[in-house]
């Protein structure tokens, strides 16, 4: 049920991210912080409960929109997970032993460990903070991306053989299609590399 109520199609729910940070960037200077908080916030959060991976891409954007400003920063990503736990707790609630043993997060989450989880977590975020301009941004954001698809891959030829991997359903060669709506969109802004 969770999977149809979020409609969760790794392209389109990049796509959707990628739609929301456009806006972000088109209307957020036009509107107090409070509201972008508000409706962003919203927006952002609920785009979070559909994919884990959305996650680092937020920390990078807005840790690259809010750099002069990093209490603005974590009061835009505290009312994301506000939206974000609020969408998922319906389902927790439900049933909480399924929801955290099967649920959608604990299927995405076991191709790495916690300790690179929050390596990457914190890498998208100091990349965000260090980039200079807003074209580099998205090639960036496609490269860890890959990166992120490639290291959950590469983990798991520690347990399983390669045909394993990839017949045997224990990696879902579909994310490695993550980084392609921000390659698609810097190619679509000209950036020379």
């Amino acid at each position: 049920l969770y999977e149809i109520v979020t409609r969760s199609e790794l392209f389109s729910n990049l796509t959707l991210v990628l739609l929301v940070i456009y806006l972000f960037i088109r209307y957020a200077d036009r509107i107090l912080f409070m509201n972008q908080i508000l409706f962003f916030g919203i927006l952002c959060g609920l785009l979070l409960s559909t994919r884990m991976i959305v996650l680092p891409i937020y920390l990078m954007f807005f840790g690259y929109y809010y750099k002069n400003n990093l209490k603005k920063f974590f009061l835009f990503m505290f009312s994301v997970v506000i939206v974000f736990l609020f969408t998922l707790a319906p389902f927790y609630i439900w049933q909480p032993d399924k929801f955290i043993r099967n649920g959608p997060f604990a299927v995405q989450s076991v191709y790495l460990p916690i300790w690179i989880i929050l390596i990457i977590l914190v890498l998208f975020f100091i990349i965000g903070l260090r980039t200079s301009k807003e074209d580099k941004l998205y090639f960036r954001i496609s490269v860890l991306m890959f990166v992120v698809a490639f290291a959950a891959f590469i983990q798991l030829f520690s347990e399983y053989t390669l045909s394993e991997i990839i017949f045997k359903d224990r990696f879902d060669l579909a994310y490695f299609i993550f980084p392609l709506p921000f390659l698609l969109c810097t190619f679509a802004r000209n950036i020379k590399f």
